[in-house]
């Protein structure tokens, strides 16, 4: 299809989820993911451009790059996908792609972070009013899990890290709630929400609703794609606050944070 294209429209084009994962949902407990992939929807390169940091990063292994639907000459959206030697489970390909992402990031080269999510589809080659493609097909398969290993490292490590200050924050709730409970007061607090968010951490409050945790990041409950898209952060006044871009999580805010209370 790289070379050949299907020539539809996007609605009815052909698309994927790489992973030997036969459904839609459940892509963060089952199948094996042989493909790491990024779209690049604001490009300042061409698809040569591209191909040649790509072949940089990954050291001249097998990739393919075309051109999505709606790119055109000036701006050359596209596609990136780079088959690898081992197929990978779902936990250990989330890291891989981090470090991929962040590689093309160093190289001047944003691509769009959906393609970290493990239920996001990715459509095949459909030309456009612009095609362009660029291939590497030497049967040189990339094995990331050697040539990154301490990136894959560096970031599991700092998953642990962002999952401890999580727990550390909860801990620290915990101990004011106790403190509350003993005296028996709010006095002191200006609202029953501000006595609220001094006992419970937010945090705390997502994983009690059934909020799956990867590091600083939460999945809400029925999320079809598995994208861990609510983050918690610390706002200016220092209330930690959830962050979340799913517009199907009821935690939606359209952007902005909403605390443990609200």
């Amino acid at each position: 299809l790289v070379d050949n294209p299907q020539q539809i429209e996007k609605p009815h084009s052909q698309w994927l989820i790489p992973s030997t994962h036969r459904s839609r949902k459940n892509h963060d407990k089952h199948g094996l993911r042989p493909v790491i992939w990024a779209d690049l929807d604001n490009p300042t390169t061409t698809i040569e451009q591209t191909a040649d940091i790509v072949r940089g990063i990954i050291g001249g292994c097998d990739f393919e790059v075309y051109a999505s639907s709606s790119a055109t000459a000036d701006k050359q959206k596209c596609r990136i996908l780079v088959p690898v030697k081992r197929g990978m489970p779902p936990g250990q390909w989330l890291l891989v792609s981090e470090v991929f992402l962040a590689k093309l990031e160093a190289a001047g080269i944003e691509a769009d972070p959906a393609s970290k999510v493990l239920g996001q589809v990715l459509y095949l080659p459909n030309r456009g009013k612009f095609y362009g493609k660029a291939s590497a097909r030497n049967g040189d398969l990339f094995e990331p899990l050697d040539t990154w290993g301490l990136e894959i490292e560096q970031r599991a490590a700092e998953l642990k890290r962002q999952a401890e200050e999580q727990k550390q924050a909860q801990e620290a709730a915990r101990t004011r709630r106790e403190a509350l409970s003993a005296s028996r007061s709010t006095s002191g607090f200006r609202s029953p929400i501000e006595a609220f968010n001094a006992a419970y951490d937010v945090s705390e409050v997502l994983t009690r609703n059934g909020y799956a945790q990867r590091g600083e990041t939460f999945r809400h409950p029925a999320s079809a794609t598995g994208n861990y898209s609510a983050r918690v952060r610390i706002a200016a006044g220092g209330d930690r606050r959830v962050h979340s871009l799913s517009t199907s999580d009821p935690l939606y805010t359209g952007g902005k944070g909403g605390d443990g209370a609200h």
